[in-house]
């Protein structure tokens, strides 16, 4: 099974759980850029003093007892160890054994040219580069003078730690916890695939799998209910809010709280008070939404027609049956959670909702997806394209999008079409299930950017509930009728 791992071998590697770097830097392909260039972008994303470190712990939450380095950091310290808290989206634990092995190649390699040079390591260390220093150092090191100059003024601490890597060799062992190898990452979303199995009632459902938590904010009377309480929050709690103009957009807003709004506030609220999250499952259960959550992986179990108060384009679909929802977290527990969800014969529908390094700010309808090995091509495209229509959303449709890490579409999202295609093959699901892929841009943390996700998240389960979708699904009534009551406040924000 493809998933979040690239490259089988340090798939192979983090399932050892102890691993020393060098054995990571081992299972690279060759290098291109020159050490000091790898040294100097790896900056931005490793600590300072890592050059020290003799064990590298690898947790998905934080230790107790220790303060991070500054202040949002996922990196601690504690004499010669360092511990990292994974965040399980994006490339997780693959792209921090990634950048490790990159360090360790680099330190390395300036260990080699420089340790047999003492007096220009001490002209490193003591910060005292002169232009022949800096010109000895850029013809030993394969670097251009003038980024070895922009390092030194920037960043001296990367200066200080170059210093000490031609005194010392780096090669510390690299602790994974098993939560997060890729063996640990697919029994928890086999775990997850079959709690929703037991949860179910039996006969066929409705599936939806995406790498962020939006979609569930459609689902939950949450931002509905506490529009009003969202918004004073973030009045109140300006600095806590991540997303660049959001503040100012409540702010400027009417008097009538905006759902999609209050909704982009909701990870900042519970980022801060995580505690509230357990009472809003407990109050999402008695309103037909049940919902369990295990290290960042949100699933259960919508029964449509009881959804309390959904987003007003779900609510005018036909709504019946049940939704199985995965979302947010790590690819490979989506991935193993997916396979094992398909394969139960049971699935009627799909739809994925997926991140990707688009250049537009709405979300993207792909007719295909496009890696160096395989392509896939999506048959629901003019039907997802007509949908948004009716309710007036701007999407853009696309051609072949490609699949890497660094454009396209992600990983997790060809992962995906291929497990669909196989499960075709092998007769688990009928051959006209509707299968749904909406993408949403994944970098920039502008308002226009953060409201896609929920556009992209409007879209897929509008299409899941869509009567050409599933010709036997009928229309129910609305929730808003007068044959239900009005929501009362029931959380607390």
């Amino acid at each position: 099974m493809r998933g979040g791992f690239e490259s089988p071998l340090l798939a192979a590697l983090a399932d050892r759980q102890i691993v020393d770097v060098s054995s990571l830097a081992a299972a690279l392909p060759d290098p291109s850029p020159p050490p000091f260039e790898r040294l100097a972008a790896l900056r931005h994303r490793l600590p300072a003093g890592l050059v020290h470190a003799e064990r590298v712990y690898v947790l998905a939450e934080p230790p107790p007892d220790l303060a991070p380095l500054a202040p949002e950091s996922a990196w601690y310290a504690s004499e010669r160890s360092l511990v990292v808290v994974l965040d399980p989206k994006d490339e997780g634990l693959e792209g921090l054994l990634v950048d490790l092995a990159e360090y360790c190649r680099a330190a390395a390699h300036i260990h080699e040219r420089l340790a047999s040079n003492p007096e220009l390591v001490a002209k490193i260390d003591a910060q005292d580069l002169d232009p022949i220093a800096t010109t000895q150092l850029a013809l030993a090191l394969d670097a251009a003078p003038s980024a070895i100059a922009s390092v030194a003024r920037e960043a001296p601490a990367t200066m200080i730690d170059l210093a000490w890597m031609a005194r010392r060799v780096f090669d510390p062992e690299v602790h994974v916890h098993a939560d997060l190898t890729p063996s640990g990452l697919q029994a928890r979303g086999h775990a997850i695939a079959e709690a929703l199995l037991h949860r179910i009632a039996p006969g066929t459902f409705r599936l939806l799998v995406s790498d962020h938590l939006a979609p569930i904010e459609l689902l939950s009377p949450y931002t509905r209910d506490l529009g009003h309480a969202l918004y004073a929050w973030s009045l109140e709690n300006p600095s806590a809010v991540k997303t660049r103009g959001l503040v100012d957009a409540i702010r400027d807003a009417p008097s009538t709280p905006d759902d999609d709004l209050a909704a982009l506030v909701v990870p900042d609220l519970f980022r801060r008070a995580p505690e509230l999250l357990e009472e809003r499952r407990a109050q999402e259960s008695t309103q037909g939404l049940w919902l369990e959550d295990t290290l960042g992986t949100a699933y259960g179990v919508a029964d449509a027609a009881a959804l309390a108060a959904p987003d007003r384009a779900v609510v005018d679909a036909a709504r019946e049956g049940a939704l199985a929802v995965v979302a947010g977290g790590a690819p490979d527990v989506l991935l193993a959670a997916t396979h094992a969800l398909l394969d139960s014969g049971r699935v009627q529908g799909f739809a994925g909702i997926f991140g990707a390094v688009l250049d537009d700010d709405r979300a993207v309808i792909p007719s295909a997806l496009v890696d160096d090995d395989d392509a896939v091509r999506l048959a629901t495209t003019n039907e997802l394209e007509q949908l948004a229509t009716t309710i007036d959303l701007s999407v853009l449709r696309a051609n072949a999008i490609p699949v890497s890490r660094d454009r396209g579409a992600s990983r997790i999202a060809m992962s995906t079409c291929e497990a669909i295609r196989r499960t075709r093959v092998l007769g688990s699901i009928e051959p006209d299930t509707g299968v749904y892929l909406v993408l949403y841009p994944r970098r920039g943390g502008g308002l226009t950017r953060a409201r896609a996700v929920l556009d992209a998240s409007r879209l897929s389960i509008l299409a899941l509930f869509s009567k050409k979708s599933h010709k036997s699904t009928v229309g129910s009534k609305s929730p808003k009728s007068e044959s239900k009551p009005h929501l009362t406040r029931r959380f607390r924000a």
